[in-house]
């Protein structure tokens, strides 16, 4: 299942992977470089310590305060991280550590000089300055206690010093006195602090977005000429609303000549469907045959669906231009109800109405527009219900105007059919087999004409062979 991301958590998922992409490059170029550095710091310190040890004639004090002394500078963490060998030349005083792997001798290992530098001359015990040679060398020991890569440095003096760091040592202290605050504190700070700035900067950016739905939300049908006018963007959302004008005037364009069309048609064909309907009349009373008087009684009928047909076309253009005149007046919609369902109850044989009206329900609107409205909802409960059926109205009073239900019993109609319901000239499946007559307008004006005065007309959920349509108008 494909989940619809908004656009700020959008960004705000991009910046934080691009945040922890960052971080983990910069992590490890960091512990890269400060490993070196901490690797040639401990390669000088073993040096400094092995010329120190390798100076001292006797001790001073125990050579396990020094042991001590080395793990503390040199940031190791435990005993087995450090190897120590001291001996005296002049005589056979000699000290070692305690933890030492076995089978293990210095003197067997690959020894390199290093160079000697001014700044490596110490003072020994008898006070004299010397320059004390060091030789360093890195090896592995196979041990599962100190096993691992390890860096010595030895000189020889007065004495002989030895010194071993293991290096998993000097990481674990680079790692725990630098790396680890940083990822632990510093990086989730860093990862707040992107999450908390993409949300914002996508805020911002939205903006003039928000601006531009907000102003688009205002155009409809009526207002469709009215370009948009928002300043003080960027340029480029400048051109987008140029571009959405551009775009407005070809639909106002289109929408104009479209409505024109259907108005100028319905115009068009009124007169000559009155005269046409007029010369039927008097060839169908001039007419005493049989064959002929059907033939002229099927035009006829013919011609009036035309007519009706054109006068729905008529409104439905003035209601899409936005031009339709209603003589607002205050209906009684309780009569106007009763007065249409008792006609419809006295034609309509086998059918079981079922009418709530509460009394002196009132609104404001055009006593002729709503008539036609309620008389088509009632027509196509009956026209389209089942024989034997039942039709349902009610009506009561709402929030701020007047609701009323129009239900029935029909044939089953499909989802795809409700989605079309108030489309023009769309007859579903279930109309068509059944060969009702209708032009596929009835429902679709009688919407208009209650939008047109503030209300709605809409098809409420309801089982397969239910039709439930609930209509809002606005009270007085």
């Amino acid at each position: 299942m494909k989940i619809n991301l908004s656009f700020r958590l959008r960004v705000a998922i991009m910046a934080i992977l691009s945040t922890c992409t960052l971080l983990s490059a910069v992590l490890w170029v960091t512990q890269h470089q400060v490993v070196s550095i901490a690797r040639e710091e401990m390669r000088t310190e073993t040096c400094i310590q092995a010329r120190r040890m390798a100076a001292i004639v006797r001790p001073i004090s125990p050579l396990e305060n020094l042991e001590q002394g080395l793990l503390s500078r040199m940031k190791l963490a435990s005993k087995d991280q450090l190897m120590l060998i001291w001996k005296s030349n002049s005589s056979s005083a000699a000290w070692k550590s305690e933890i030492w792997p076995k089978n293990f001798d210095p003197e067997k290992l690959d020894w390199k000089e290093l160079p000697a530098r001014p700044q490596d001359r110490i003072v020994t015990t008898k006070g004299e300055i010397s320059n004390i040679p060091c030789y360093q060398v890195e090896f592995h020991i196979e041990d599962p206690v100190q096993g691992g890569n390890w860096l010595a440095a030895r000189a020889n003096a007065d004495g002989y010093g030895f010194v071993a760091a293991n290096l998993r040592g000097v990481r674990e202290a680079t790692w725990s006195g630098l790396l680890y605050p940083v990822i632990f504190y510093a990086a989730p700070a860093a990862l707040v602090l992107t999450l908390l700035s993409a949300w914002l900067l996508s805020a911002y950016t939205m903006r003039p977005v928000n601006l531009l739905r907000a102003a688009m939300k205002k155009i409809d049908q009526k207002a469709l000429g009215q370009p948009l006018q928002i300043r003080r963007l960027a340029p480029e959302f400048q051109d987008l609303i140029s571009a959405y004008n551009e775009m407005l005037k070809r639909l106002e364009l289109s929408f104009q000549q479209a409505n024109r069309f259907s108005a100028d048609a319905a115009h068009e064909l009124k007169t000559p469907l009155t005269i046409l309907q007029g010369q039927i009349e008097q060839a169908l009373i001039s007419t005493v045959e049989p064959r002929q008087q059907q033939l002229l009684s099927g035009l006829q009928e013919e011609v009036a669906h035309l007519s009706a047909i054109t006068r729905k076309l008529l409104v439905l253009s003035q209601a899409d231009a936005g031009h339709l005149v209603l003589d607002r007046k205050t209906v009684n919609w309780s009569e106007l109800l009763e007065s249409i369902l008792s006609d419809a109850v006295l034609f309509v044989d086998g059918r079981k109405f079922t009418i709530t009206i509460e009394p002196k329900l009132q609104v404001m609107g055009d006593a002729i527009l709503l008539h036609q409205l309620c008389n088509n909802l009632i027509i196509n409960a009956v026209h389209h219900g089942r024989e034997a059926s039942w039709i349902l109205v009610s009506a009561q009073a709402s929030a701020g105007g007047v609701e009323t239900v129009f239900g029935n019993s029909c044939e089953p109609i499909s989802e795809e059919d409700r989605l079309r319901f108030f489309d023009r000239f769309y007859r579903g499946d279930m109309v068509r087999d059944k060969g009702t007559n209708g032009s596929g307008l009835g429902l679709s004006l009688a919407r208009e004409i209650a939008r047109a005065h503030g209300g709605d007309l809409m098809l409420l959920s309801s089982a397969e062979d239910v039709v439930t349509l609930r209509l809002w108008l606005p009270g007085e």
